[in-house]
């Protein structure tokens, strides 16, 4: 991973000063281009390192990382099967390529990719948590469950692993644990802009005597259903 910040930026261009096609350089650069979606310019250095060295796998890998940014997920695609074809284990390669198999609806071949990767880094935590999704999407629930728990155990401080699970647990009806487990969605950036934080006491479920304030915090659909349960 590549840090953005202004003291890295300074080292690529100092860098590229000294060797204007560094291929490694170029490719820092064109993932902080990425961030910060210059995608044009990104995909520039990309194609700089490429039309010296075609047989990078690292560039293509990058290359289709910028296409997915832009939408291009075939295009996509087409690049990681460049990188796997030089290098065909290459991790990052076959994660990225699982994710836009599922994106494009092909949970069984994104399964593949990453049943591959695990099978050449056992503890790579983003491929472990998109195996777990995939085989959710394809009803293997138990299987699921299963590897989202060798995602906690793989980075125990990740919120995600146990989101999910309780995600699951409340489809299957085991809603005791499911909804302790699913406080943790504050943690997951998607929900932490939503969450609303008042000087008042939580409540906890007990019987009340005075006002409840409750708030929303997802789609419609959601607070039609949880407000049928409020009195």
């Amino acid at each position: 991973a590549v840090i953005d910040d202004a003291e890295t930026r300074q080292e690529i261009e100092r860098a590229l000063a000294l060797v204007p096609d560094h291929p490694q350089a170029l490719i820092d650069r064109a993932i902080v281009r990425t961030e910060k979606r210059q995608f044009a310019d990104a995909l520039s250095d990309i194609l700089r390192v490429l039309d010296r060295d075609p047989d990078c796998a690292d560039a293509w890998a990058k290359r289709g990382n910028i296409l997915v940014a832009v939408g291009e997920l075939h295009e996509a695609i087409t690049s990681y099967d460049k990188a796997l074809t030089i290098n065909p284990d290459h991790v990052e390669a076959l994660n990225n390529r699982g994710c836009r198999f599922g994106a494009l609806g092909q949970p069984e071949t994104a399964l593949a990719d990453f049943d591959r990767l695990l099978a050449i880094s056992p503890h790579y935590y983003e491929a472990l948590i998109n195996r777990s999704h995939m085989l959710v999407e394809l009803h293997r629930d138990e299987e699921g469950l299963l590897s989202y728990q060798k995602a906690h155990v793989a980075l125990p401080d990740h919120p995600d692993p146990i989101y999910n699970i309780a995600l699951n647990q409340l489809r299957f009806g085991a809603f005791s644990g499911g909804w302790d487990n699913y406080e943790l969605r504050w943690s997951i950036n998607d929900f932490k802009h939503s969450q609303r934080k008042y000087a008042l006491p939580t409540w906890n479920g007990e019987a009340l005597q005075g006002p409840l304030l409750v708030s929303g915090e997802q789609g419609l659909g959601d607070q039609i259903v949880f407000s049928s349960m409020i009195p």
